[in-house]
């Protein structure tokens, strides 16, 4: 997916390198902590970093003009397509560890 920010356009996948950045910038691994729009948006800054840097594309936005920027749409469709179907499929391993204990 395309996050806009400031009318420019930034490629935005959630990769392995998405969860390691997130864990470089800020310290704590992505889900340790309650989901907030707030965790939820750094997750997509570090995204969008890493598929830049695995892109070979600049990338020099710091997390707060990011999100200064990023237009509402974007950040609904990251929601949609890549957070809720990572929740849902992390509740579905748990569940089937725990039928398997």
């Amino acid at each position: 997916m395309l996050a806009k920010v400031r009318n420019e356009e930034y490629e935005c996948r959630l990769t392995m390198g998405s969860y390691l950045e997130y864990k470089n910038l800020f310290g704590v691994d992505f889900g340790t902590e309650q989901f907030t729009d707030s965790s939820v948006l750094k997750l997509m800054y570090a995204s969008t970093k890493a598929a830049c840097r695995l892109d070979g594309l600049e990338f020099g936005l710091s997390l707060e003009e990011f999100a200064d920027g990023l237009d509402q749409e974007s950040y609904q469709e990251f929601c949609e397509k890549e957070i809720i179907p990572q929740v849902k499929k992390n509740r579905m391993f748990v569940q089937r560890l725990k039928e398997m204990m």
